[in-house]
């Protein structure tokens, strides 16, 4: 396989402060590797940031910028050549691993103590671009990941570094411990953090979501969303084909269709129903909907208040599902030949009563 490396440094002198030279090392290196013939890429960069995006040309692109700051030009270049970017091939997988100094020697004399001191500051970033298509893995322990416009497999692991996704058309795995996580126009995506909080912005394809103590807001999901948050707030704007959500001590708000399922043990819960969608319903089903929303349901709901054979609370839930039925049987029977035409709904089209309190 062929590939080549290219380096360029460059000192910038900014001035003496404290116990070293207020100098930045900028060493840039850059290399490139034949993809036809990798099965998977693999990074690895403990306390640095690495960013991902497709490449033009169906080849693999890194370039590795090392910035050290607050070090004298001896120092930066000890630390520069300690500082090891390692690539190797594993069954058909880069493997690309960066191994920093395992150790610091700091030497001071008396007069830098009584000085404003600056400690050597060292970060090293990784720029990829790689075959879109191709499986990426990423760690980092501190640094934040970023992937944009891929559609192979992805996992993703960080200890305290922040997450960003955009534009995953295939199948997306997040791990991390207190880092923030948001992610936009993905596919099937599965979200494990701590405590870190979690942003959705939009998902096509089943959802996954599981914290210990951060917030979790989806905007939009065009399928089922799966949430489960120890002591976070949870905010659906939209869960197309069913919603599972559960929290320790937040508040629950959201709006959903398909299956419904809610539970917080110490918060507020508000939910809006979505009227379901008659595409999804099966032709032999309508019959018996429109017999038991319309002539059947009423009557049940109307003996059981009088009887008082539910709390208050659980028939208001019980008449709001009993609504969305009726308003599926109205639009079966709109579509029905002969009685009008049938017009699949927006976003926007809830049954009349929108948001209800559920009991804690």
């Amino acid at each position: 396989m062929l590939s080549r490396w290219t380096t360029v440094v460059v000192m910038l002198a900014l001035g003496t402060t404290g116990v070293a030279h207020a100098e930045v090392l900028r060493q840039q290196s850059s290399r490139d590797w034949d993809a036809r013939t990798l099965t998977g890429i693999q990074v690895e960069n403990p306390s640095g940031d690495i960013r991902v995006s497709p490449s033009r040309d169906g080849r693999v692109h890194l370039v590795a910028l090392k910035l050290i700051r607050n070090a004298s030009a001896q120092d930066a270049e000890r630390l520069s050549r300690e500082t090891q970017l390692v690539a190797d091939l594993d069954s058909g997988e880069l493997r690309i691993t960066v191994r920093y100094p395992t150790g610091r020697q700091i030497r001071l004399n008396v007069w830098d103590l009584m000085r404003h001191i600056q400690w050597p500051e060292f970060d090293l970033k990784l720029a990829l671009e790689i075959p879109a298509g191709l499986g990426v893995t990423l760690k980092s322990a501190s640094g934040d990941l970023q992937t944009q416009a891929l559609t192979g497999r992805q996992q993703l692991y960080s200890s305290s570094g922040d997450i960003d996704v955009e534009g995953a058309s295939g199948p997306l795995s997040i791990d991390t411990r207190s880092g923030d996580v948001t992610v936009d126009r993905v596919a099937r995506a599965s979200i494990g953090t701590t405590s870190g909080n979690v942003v959705v912005v939009a998902a096509s394809e089943p959802l996954g979501v599981v914290t210990r103590s951060g917030d979790v807001r989806i905007d939009s999901a065009a399928d089922s969303v799966t949430v489960d948050t120890g002591s976070g707030e949870v905010r659906v704007g939209l869960a197309r084909r069913g919603l599972d959500a559960r929290t320790g001590s937040g508040d629950i708000t959201a709006r959903a269709g398909g299956g419904v399922r809610v539970e917080t043990s110490s918060g507020s819960t508000k939910l809006a129903l979505l009227a379901p969608d008659l595409a999804t319903v099966p032709a032999r089903w309508v019959g018996p909907l429109v017999v038991s929303a319309l002539l059947v349901l009423p009557p049940l709901l109307a003996i059981a208040d009088a009887v008082r054979f539910f709390t208050p609370e659980r028939l208001q839930q019980y008449r709001q599902h009993a609504h969305t039925l009726v308003s599926l049987a109205r639009r079966a029977l709109l579509e029905m030949p002969g009685v009008g035409t049938f017009c699949t709904p927006d976003e926007s089209d809830f049954v009349s009563m929108a948001a209800v309190e559920l009991p804690q």
